[in-house]
């Protein structure tokens, strides 16, 4: 492992380590602020498709996010991951009813639910173990997120919680920056 590995991995595990210690009333609060300050972004009124995630425990909560795309009528996407590893497509989410479970026990669209093209989304919500305010984004170490939106011309937004935002995020040259970070206090657009 390299240098810029090592210490993404361990910056991985002390922000999860922080996170997991976050009782779960303020990671709820913190999710709904967190939709409160994206449902105020020009680029958010704008999208017609936008692409968003499921959340893990330590991630802010997407639900009420989908359920507000649903009420406005924009469509929503969710990432399912190929048997290749690091490659992943959207495929349309019409109803919570209609999730599965991916090969990582992920809730996602069932393998039948239509593909949406790259090229149709104009904004994606992308999770992070953490961010830094200028765009900086730690993931989970698949690449999964950095390969996929290089297919896109949509909006990155990373949803992040406050206490994972950290300024000592190291990159290399295939991650991606986020066009926009939003905590539950802030809004960081770069």
């Amino acid at each position: 492992m390299n240098e810029i590995n090592a210490k993404k991995a361990a910056l991985r595990r002390e922000v999860r380590t922080q996170i997991k210690l976050l009782p779960d009333a303020e990671k709820t609060a913190a999710s709904a602020a967190i939709l409160a300050q994206t449902l105020r972004l020009p680029a958010f009124a704008a999208a017609r498709t936008v692409m968003a995630y499921s959340a893990l425990r330590t991630e802010p909560q997407t639900q009420a996010l989908w359920e507000e795309l649903w009420r406005q009528g924009k469509r929503l996407c969710l990432p399912v991951c190929s048997d290749t590893p690091g490659i992943m497509e959207a495929r349309l989410l019409a109803a919570a009813a209609d999730l599965t479970q991916d090969r990582f026990g992920i809730p996602a669209p069932a393998a039948d639910a239509p593909v949406v093209a790259p090229q149709e989304i104009d904004l994606v919500i992308v999770p992070c173990v953490a961010c830094a305010a200028d765009g900086r984004r730690l993931g989970k170490g698949g690449g999964y997120y950095d390969r996929y939106l290089r297919q896109t011309a949509a909006t990155r937004v990373a949803w992040c919680f406050g206490a994972a935002l950290r300024d000592d995020i190291v990159t290399e040259e295939h991650d991606l920056l986020m066009d926009i970070v939003v905590t539950e206090k802030e809004v960081y657009t770069i």
